[in-house]
């Protein structure tokens, strides 16, 4: 009986050697899972056109701070671009863009090994 376990144990380790099994860890710590920051409904909704635009851009100031430091979630980049990329248009005042623009130069430096595809 010790022999079948001796094998399977040694199975086991080469297993987990050659990377056949999966690890015995969680590689993604809660240290790391505590970063990832919501953006939540509440925040989209700040930064969506039916607000003012002082308000808008308080806080796209406020993202701003949060991307440079903290992780966003998944698709969280997306969204707050979706919502603000209205700024960006001619026709609103130069505050408004240069506001955007910084947070956009954010996202790029705090989010990057994050973006994937969007980095193009």
């Amino acid at each position: 009986m010790s022999k079948a376990q001796n094998k399977d144990s040694l199975k086991d380790k080469l297993k987990g050697l050659l990377w056949f099994a999966p690890p015995k860890y969680n590689p993604k710590t809660s240290d790391e899972k505590s970063l990832d920051i919501i953006i939540t409904e509440e925040v989209l909704k700040e930064l969506n056109a039916e607000c003012g635009l002082n308000n808008r851009i308080r806080t796209v100031n406020q993202v701003r701070e949060l991307a440079k430091c903290k992780k966003f979630e998944t698709h969280a980049v997306e969204a707050v671009y979706v919502a603000v990329a209205d700024m960006l248009y001619s026709d609103q005042p130069a505050e408004a863009r240069h506001a955007v623009l910084q947070l956009l130069t954010a996202i790029i430096n705090g989010q990057g090994e994050r973006l994937g595809v969007l980095r193009a």
